[in-house]
Formats: C-alpha cells, sequence, structure tokens
C-alpha cells in the first residue's frame, strides 16, 4: 500500500469514533441544524440536488458516516459507506442509526458494479489519495447514468485567504492545514488545483454542473470561530463518562447552543457569501465543491 495511504489508515483508525445517542438522533434529522458555514453550504446545495426517495448514495470515505446519515435522512436513502480505517468500519456497523452498509475500501479501487449508485459523495478526501484522479475514475464508473457526483477538496489555490494571511504574519506557524490535532493527515503537496480537479471530471465522462469556491476569507474564519467556541462550551462526551476508549473526542455542543449557532449560520450566509466574492471570483479560497453528472 501506498505510504501516504498507509499514514491515513494509521491516523483514522486511531481516530475511529462512535456515535453517541445523541449525535444519532441529530443525524436523522438530516441538516436542520448546521452549525457551520461550510455545512450551510452543503445543505443548500442538496436543496438544489433532486433526488427520489429509496435512491442508492455512496459516500467515498467517509469517516464516521455522521454526513451519509445526514443525506440518508434528508433524501429518505439508502446509503453505503466505505472508508479505509478498518476500526472506524467496525464502528459504523454496530452505531447505525439508518442501517446503513459500510465495508472497508480503498477509494481509487472500488469493488462495486458498474452503475451501481444514483448519487455518490466524496467530501473531503481527494486531498487524502495519492491519485485523486483514480477516485474520479472510480465514481464515474459507480454512477448510473444520469448520476450526479459531488466533491469536496482542499484547493492549493489558496492565495490572499484567512490561511494564507496566518500563514504570512505569524510566518508559517499558523495557517497551515495539517488536518486534525497537525496529526499529519493532510499534506499541502496532495492538496488540489481546482482547474486540474474539473479536468480530471470532464475527462472521465462527467458534465460539470457547478463549482463553489468556498472558505476564502470571512467565511473560513467565521467557522473557526464557530469551532473555537463549540470546542470551549462542549460537554463531556459520552465515552468519557463511561471509559469507552473510541468515545468522539469532539462532540457538538449543547442543543440551545447549536440551534442558535444554527439560526445565526443562515441568517449571516449570504453575508458572507457576498464578503468573500472578490476570491471566489478569482477561484482563491482554502476549498472547494464541485457538482458533476455523467452524461
Amino acid at each position: 500500500m501506498d505510504k501516504y495511504k498507509e499514514i491515513q489508515r494509521k491516523v483514522y483508525n486511531a481516530r475511529a469514533a462512535q456515535l453517541t445517542p445523541l449525535m444519532a438522533d441529530s443525524d436523522k434529522q438530516g441538516f436542520r441544524y448546521p452549525i457551520r458555514f461550510k455545512e450551510e453550504y452543503l445543505r443548500r446545495l442538496l436543496n438544489d440536488i433532486k433526488l427520489r426517495p429509496n435512491s442508492l448514495i455512496l459516500d467515498i470515505g467517509c469517516g464516521t458516516a455522521r454526513v451519509l446519515n445526514k443525506i440518508c435522512a434528508y433524501y429518505d436513502s439508502r446509503g453505503v459507506g466505505i472508508d479505509i480505517a478498518y476500526e472506524q468500519m467496525k464502528l459504523n456497523k454496530v452505531f447505525n442509526p439508518l442501517g446503513n452498509d459500510y465495508c472497508v475500501a480503498d477509494a481509487e479501487e472500488l469493488p462495486f458494479l458498474p452503475g451501481s449508485f444514483d448519487f455518490i459523495v466524496c467530501l473531503d478526501v481527494l486531498e487524502h489519495v495519492p491519485n485523486p484522479s483514480r477516485c474520479i475514475v472510480q465514481a464515474c464508473r459507480l454512477l448510473k447514468k444520469d448520476g450526479l457526483v459531488l466533491f469536496y477538496a482542499i484547493s492549493k489555490r489558496d492565495c490572499f485567504t484567512w490561511h494564507w494571511f496566518l500563514r504570512k504574519v505569524t510566518f508559517g506557524k499558523l495557517g497551515v492545514d495539517r488536518g486534525m490535532k497537525d496529526e499529519g493527515d493532510h499534506n499541502r503537496e496532495y492538496f488540489l488545483e481546482p482547474g486540474q480537479t474539473l479536468k480530471y471530471c470532464r475527462d472521465n465522462g462527467l458534465k460539470i454542473l457547478k463549482i463553489k469556491y468556498i472558505h476564502c476569507f470571512f467565511s473560513l474564519l467565521y467557522d473557526e470561530l464557530i469551532s473555537f467556541v463549540s470546542e470551549i462550551v462542549r460537554r463531556p462526551s459520552h465515552g468519557a463518562a463511561s471509559g469507552n476508549s473510541h468515545s468522539v473526542g469532539n462532540p457538538r455542543p449543547p442543543k440551545t447552543l447549536i440551534i442558535i449557532f444554527s439560526f445565526f449560520n443562515k441568517i449571516i450566509f449570504y453575508f458572507l457569501v457576498l464578503l468573500d466574492m472578490p476570491w471566489a471570483l478569482k477561484g482563491y479560497s482554502n476549498g472547494f465543491f464541485i457538482l458533476a453528472g455523467k452524461k
């Protein structure tokens, strides 16, 4: 196995987390209470995607499957999650509020028949694989005709963004995205160029429907402030109380604050989009969504 993949597997096996009953209940509500700008952005993208109930959805690199659960609840659909971290897949099968299917698989070599899925999501994954074009090839192969795929990736084209600014003023001490807890699961060498990613999609038979640049400056600063506040006010994890070694280390804050964050998020959303527009028009951002369809 590729050395970078081994790093990913090691990090995410060690970070494997299980759902608490509170989280499972939250997931069943779909995206009713998105507390960050990125979640609200995803919710609005999903609003524009029309899927029939019981559509089959694949989440490539599903992690704890919380996003897959929310999407399946949102569309009243069935889900399949794959990930390289086998410890996480074991837990997903046990803590499985929507009865989805899970298996250990490599994003570049997926074990499914062509045309198996109506909708594929691949969020925060392409920067974790050494050959993202292979992952895109797999997504295209597995989509049904007229099926849709949604990618999100970290962008190399982040000039003048909030993280770029932090790197400049701190001489590289801050604003360097090394992943959660700086464990090395992010490496800038593997971040993606939006233009090249679009080319990968087109070259493999996908029609680009939307590209959205997000987390340019103010929206990224906003999300990091929300994360900081959430970290301060979060309650003790379920596992910490029960002695469970697989507890979630960063649960959500109390429901009252979730509702407040979510309400404010929806109010401020367009303001943040407007503030970030000068960066987005130039394609400068910390990340980008691509929505594509199979021709």
